[in-house]
């Protein structure tokens, strides 16, 4: 039987026993909820009153150890940005909707896991498909994927960023209005940031065995790798090819940062069948001259 440990805080004698409820409708689903006081440790998820500081300041914690939380309020309109695994119910509601949040929220938990191949945070940016704002303690920039930018109030938000998704810690995701987004003037396309973070550092291999393409030629800038990156981009516009073809073609740690950050801004397909050894073998003896690359690079410039 599965087990899970939920703290409250703040939270009256009413919420309690729904809370109580709660733990007795998932031992019918063969999951075990211990719901306890909150005592700091060892905690799946947290229950805290919003209008309660007590409450307020576990859930403070609870978002810094990246545990899922469920505010509860009186009126289910409270102020706060609420963070992905955040959810919001009105303390009136029945136990039932109280078990649908927290049958959410837990599921969400257990998937979130960072990818062995992917950096955690490089990983939740990839499957975000919202607007969110990207922040660490002292830095924030918005993620667009519709306009396929980041964007922020000064270049220095942006460094700092693209410097902590290296690091892979100290950085959150949570939701802003539409309203604080256009006070950030700031822009670069998303791929472009992620690439400029992690072309120089030594970041997790891009593990993949299936084939690689690009729905759309990508928005990066470098004088320094300029060449590789076009080619890059003529070679996966024109046809799927494996990690090892790309890395005959230009160095493996622009590959990398490439596909990573093609991956991220969601211009990178992969295919679900792998590329033969015989294809590969084939295919990096034929390495692309430069001339055939500029010939490549013509056409799709249309010159």
């Amino acid at each position: 039987m599965a087990r899970f440990t939920v703290a409250h805080a703040g939270c009256d004698d009413d919420v309690v026993k729904k809370l109580n409820i709660v733990a007795n409708l998932f031992r019918g689903r063969g999951k075990f909820l211990n719901i306890e006081f909150w005592q700091g440790t060892g905690v799946d998820l947290v229950v805290a009153n919003r209008q309660d500081a007590f409450g307020c300041r576990v859930a403070d914690i609870a978002r810094r150890k990246n545990l899922p939380v469920l505010w509860v309020c009186d009126d289910g309109d409270i102020d706060v940005d609420l963070a992905l695994r955040e959810s919001v119910i009105k303390s009136g509601k029945p136990a039932m909707e109280f078990f649908q949040q927290f049958e959410r929220l837990l599921s969400e938990k257990q998937s979130v896991s960072p990818d062995s191949s992917i950096g955690g945070i490089i990983h939740d940016l990839a499957r975000e498909n919202e607007r969110c704002y990207v922040y660490t303690a002292t830095n924030g920039a918005f993620m667009n994927k519709e306009t396929g930018f980041f964007r922020a109030v000064s270049h220095r938000d942006l460094l700092a960023i693209a410097e902590a998704l290296v690091l892979d810690k100290s950085i959150r995701i949570t939701r802003k209005s539409r309203t604080e987004e256009k006070l950030a003037e700031v822009s670069t396309s998303i791929e472009n940031l992620i690439f400029g973070g992690l072309v120089n550092s030594d970041f997790q291999h891009f593990n993949r065995s299936q084939g690689l393409s690009l729905s759309a030629w990508p928005d990066i800038k470098s004088r320094r790798y300029g060449g590789e990156i076009a080619a890059l981009s003529a070679m996966l516009i024109n046809s799927t090819l494996s990690v090892d073809q790309l890395e005959a073609a230009a160095q493996p740690k622009v590959v990398n940062a490439f596909l990573y950050a093609c991956y991220v801004a969601g211009l990178l397909n992969e295919t679900q069948t792998e590329i033969s050894a015989q294809s590969k073998t084939t295919d990096n003896a034929k390495k692309l001259r430069p001339d055939k690359m500029l010939t490549m690079l013509k056409n799709w410039l249309g010159m």
